[in-house]
């Protein structure tokens, strides 16, 4: 196993004092920095635990070909869904229209509704987005059944988890003069990772185990209830209801979100198939697999924040729809970067620290942090375009940037995430 050379690298260190020192230095006149670092440095934790469950299941990967085009998917969705979630939620805080949990209030019961509604739907479109891909490329794969039954499982159980740990999160927050929008997005994001990958294996495991004919009444079943789900959001609400109350309204969450998320999820989906392409060489250098979750989840993060303070400045009239880049906007930008910088090295490190600790293939810590730095910068670049624009455009075309923003910002740090990433690691010869 290679280690990191301490005493070659002086420059690492003088560079890491020097960044932290600035950081420090910022982050004392910033309170909303500090709470998304504060989110974020959480969330970092449990998405490495995520990586290196990630980094176990390669003999699973092998056994279920096409399980790996899954993963990406499934974790951005529930990342996107509950992500969504806590953004109206904030959005809804913020502007004082609800402070606390009650389903007798139509605005909690239609978002948890339409959380639930979204869920199942969004993990059976998925499974046959994936099966496409797969067969688009020539990958052998199992066939989709397995794959709808393993997405659904999974996303249902992690669903139902995560439902409660957003209203809880945003709530708590509130009670605790946070500002929801700095906090939720990564604490949500993360553990839709750190609950979503345990629950495709487990579920991967009992696909495994169970014959053909289970495997095809069972996907018969869902996709009945897949069905039924959006039919019911047809019926349940009438147009009055939506006119009254459009971003509230349990018909225009779905609408609004399904078929932004279908898109985002065809993008994860798609960096999948990218790590599925490379994945004979990714298994040899177990500690890139390890990074992987972490990367993607914390580049979407930055993503997040910035896409959920500016829902909220659009929401309160503090921001205009004509793209100009004003001095809060700077300041967003900014911050991303800032964010970026520390972020992705905190990764690098609890990576290899984690990683070397469990035996895996390790590189030497300054290429890691090196490699994670470059490819952070480059993903934060074009994840803060995404975050800005989308959340103007579709406030513009009257669409709640709460339902489309989120989705849009994780399935493009995905695909960006692992074509970077991968582009990185080969340019220094890593695979």
């Amino acid at each position: 196993m290679e280690y990191w050379d301490y005493s070659s690298d002086n420059s690492v260190y003088e560079s890491l004092q020097n960044l932290v020192r600035n950081f420090v230095s910022y982050m004392k006149g910033s309170a909303n920095f500090k709470q998304s670092f504060a989110a974020i440095l959480l969330s970092i934790i449990t998405d490495v635990v995520a990586g290196l469950l990630l980094g176990k299941l390669e003999e699973t990967l092998l056994l279920l070909p096409g399980l790996i085009v899954l993963i990406p998917g499934a974790m951005s969705m529930r990342g996107n869904i509950f992500g969504a979630l806590g953004s109206r939620l904030g959005s809804a805080l913020h502007m004082k229209r609800l402070d606390h949990f009650t389903m007798r209030s139509k605005y909690v019961r239609n978002n948890v509704y339409s959380s639930i509604t979204l869920t199942v739907f969004t993990s059976v479109a998925l499974a046959f987005i994936a099966w496409v891909f797969l067969l688009a490329f020539g990958i052998t794969s199992v066939g989709v059944l397995d794959l709808l039954l393993v997405s659904f499982i999974g996303g249902i159980a992690s669903g139902v988890i995560l439902l409660f740990i957003t209203f809880g999160v945003c709530f708590m927050a509130n009670r605790r003069k946070w500002d929801p929008d700095s906090v939720t997005a990564p604490l949500i994001t993360a553990s839709g990772d750190f609950f979503t990958i345990p629950a495709l294996a487990l579920a991967a495991h009992f696909v495994l185990g169970v014959g053909s004919m289970f495997v095809m009444l069972m996907s018969g079943f869902v996709l009945a209830v897949a069905l039924v789900s959006i039919f019911l959001v047809f019926k349940t609400e009438s147009a009055h209801d939506a006119l009254v109350f459009r971003e509230g309204s349990y018909r225009n969450i779905v609408a609004q979100s399904v078929l932004v998320m279908l898109f985002a999820g065809a993008l994860s989906a798609l960096s999948g198939v990218i790590l599925q392409l490379n994945l004979e060489a990714l298994v040899m250098v177990p500690i890139i697999i390890t990074l992987i979750p972490a990367f993607l989840e914390e580049g979407g993060n930055i993503g997040n924040i910035m896409s959920s303070r500016l829902s909220t400045k659009l929401h309160a009239g503090r921001m205009n729809t004509d793209l100009k880049v004003d001095s809060e906007i700077k300041r967003e930008i900014v911050n991303s970067y800032i964010l970026s910088l520390i972020v992705f090295q905190i990764v690098s490190v609890l990576v290899f620290i984690f990683g070397s600790y469990l035996g895996m293939v390790a590189m030497p810590l300054g290429k890691l942090m090196f490699i994670a730095g470059i490819a952070g910068l480059i993903l934060t670049t074009v994840i803060i375009f995404v975050s800005f624009f989308v959340s103007v455009v579709s406030f513009r075309y009257k669409i709640n940037p709460d339902n489309v923003t989120i989705p849009l910002i994780t399935g493009t740090a995905d695909l960006i995430g692992v074509f970077t990433l991968i582009l990185v690691i080969k340019s220094f010869g890593v695979i």
